[in-house]
């Protein structure tokens, strides 16, 4: 058993070590329309990151290092700052149980997942509610995507992982009357 954990580190390791030393193939991140759905006193927003983990990712989230993407959203409206905040969503592979744990800042949430598939959605999307006063009016919205500079310890190099998006910063932006239910 000890042998089998071990291999499953190294290959890890390995995996990791080619990436960070190898070429590469950037992404063209985008995010996706904003939806909104205006309450009685929330705005609920969503939107999600597309074209965003192909190509290098899957060694990068396997590595057994956490994996940060941030998100800022903002609301504006007439120059006059309603809201701005920064959200983050995670990620850590556990090579010894082939799980993924995930956890959205937004709601609050932590998963564990078994699926690629399902950890990359999770990934992807900034699912919030916001407080807000009808005085605000018509409010422009705009949300941003980034990743950080992350220490990979089993190597002991930090990478700056917005070179695998090619130093882009997704961007989406919407208009909404706060005063009209949507």
């Amino acid at each position: 058993m000890l042998e089998a954990l071990s291999a499953k580190v190294m290959a890890g390791l390995v995996s990791l070590s080619m990436f960070l030393f190898s070429t590469y193939t950037g992404n063209d991140p985008q995010l996706s329309a904003l939806k909104a759905t205006v309450g009685r006193s929330y705005l609920q927003l969503n939107t999600r990151l597309v074209n965003a983990f192909d190509n290098d990712f899957p060694e990068l989230f396997k590595s057994g290092t956490t994996i940060p993407v941030h998100f800022k959203l903002e609301i504006k409206s007439k120059r006059q700052s309603h809201w701005s905040k920064q959200y983050t969503n995670s990620t850590l592979y556990d090579s010894q149980t082939g799980f993924w744990s995930v956890r959205q800042s937004a709601t609050g949430r932590s998963v564990k997942l078994s699926s690629y598939a399902q950890m990359i959605a999770a990934m992807t999307e900034l699912d919030c509610s916001i407080p807000y006063e009808s005085s605000w009016g018509e409010v422009n919205v705009r949300v941003e995507a980034w990743l950080p500079t992350v220490n990979f310890d089993k190597i002991d190099r930090k990478v700056n992982l917005m070179v695998l998006w090619n130093y882009q910063r997704p961007v989406t932006k919407a208009s909404y009357n706060l005063r009209k239910p949507l």
